[in-house]
């Protein structure tokens, strides 16, 4: 279960340049509640670990009157599925399918104009290297298969365990 507070400043409060039509500031919340049950299944088999995520995300509406109203930002589901393999004690790589659905978000109840249900899905490549028992970095690569989805998208990321 994951959850997401409403903190920062939300887009809905952010003044709008008269000349631009364009928020005066940078928002750095999203002005929503949100919580993301999910469930993970895993089988693993020697050298392969396969694996399955289900995941909601509920999106809360908040009101934030004026001629704004009542917004919700709309839900999604996310699914994915694929194997792990292990090289050695210190190395592995994936690769797998990522799909997420968003429903469009409405205003006062009305879905708003020039919105659609988006498909995001995604093959997964992923690569890792554990250096010591408290240092691993991990690369990832995702290739967008859906027209919705990014061409692309790189992460390395670095976690650290003391």
């Amino acid at each position: 279960m994951i959850g997401k507070a409403n903190n920062g400043t939300n887009p809905f409060t952010i003044p709008i340049n008269s000349k631009t039509g364009l928020l005066t500031a940078q928002p750095t919340g999203s002005g929503f509640w949100s919580i993301e049950p999910s469930l993970t299944a895993i089988y693993p088999t020697d050298p392969v670990v396969f694996y399955a995520n289900a995941a909601y995300i509920y999106n809360f509406s908040a009101n934030f009157g004026g001629n704004i109203g009542l917004i919700n930002p709309g839900n999604a589901t996310d699914l994915s599925f694929g194997a792990g393999f292990s090289l050695n004690d210190k190395t592995s790589f994936d690769v797998g399918y990522d799909q997420m659905t968003l429903w469009p978000p409405t205003q006062n109840g009305v879905q708003i104009p020039l919105t659609q249900v988006l498909q995001l899905g995604s093959l997964v490549f992923g690569y890792s290297y554990n250096v010591s028992r408290y240092f691993f970095y991990l690369l990832n690569v995702e290739v967008g298969v859906t027209p919705d989805a990014p061409n692309i998208q790189i992460s390395f990321r670095v976690p650290l365990y003391f």
